[in-house]
């Protein structure tokens, strides 16, 4: 896991700051936006509407699907802010081209047997 918080000073990472309008509200947590991005993109990122903040479970292009329902009724047209995140993985870290901001450690070594 890497120490930075993601796009802060260490790990330079911009956070795609966006707003925008709702298109489509569905059930299951599903909003669609206007931004049309590829798959993943906002992945563990935060969605807000009207004041209320859910972290992304999984985008695709511009649907987002959140971990918990909001708890206001959301609608087409609604205003919302969104920004990417980070699951703080070795292997995310490298997906964003971005290793050389690491600060966890990708493997710690079991004991050793030579004593």
């Amino acid at each position: 896991m890497c120490n930075c918080k993601f796009g802060d000073r260490i790990c330079q990472m911009g956070l795609d700051n966006s707003v925008g309008q709702i298109i489509t509200v569905s059930a299951d947590n599903l909003v669609s936006i206007a931004q049309n991005k590829p798959d993943d993109y906002w992945n563990n990122g935060v969605i807000t509407i009207e004041g209320e903040s859910r972290m992304i479970r999984k985008s695709e292009g511009r649907n987002i699907k959140t971990y918990y329902p909001f708890f206001a009724t959301i609608a087409e047209g609604m205003n919302y802010s969104i920004h990417r995140g980070c699951d703080k993985t070795f292997n995310n870290c490298n997906k964003y081209n971005n290793l050389e901001h690491f600060t966890g450690f990708p493997s710690i070594p079991f004991e050793s047997i030579y004593r």
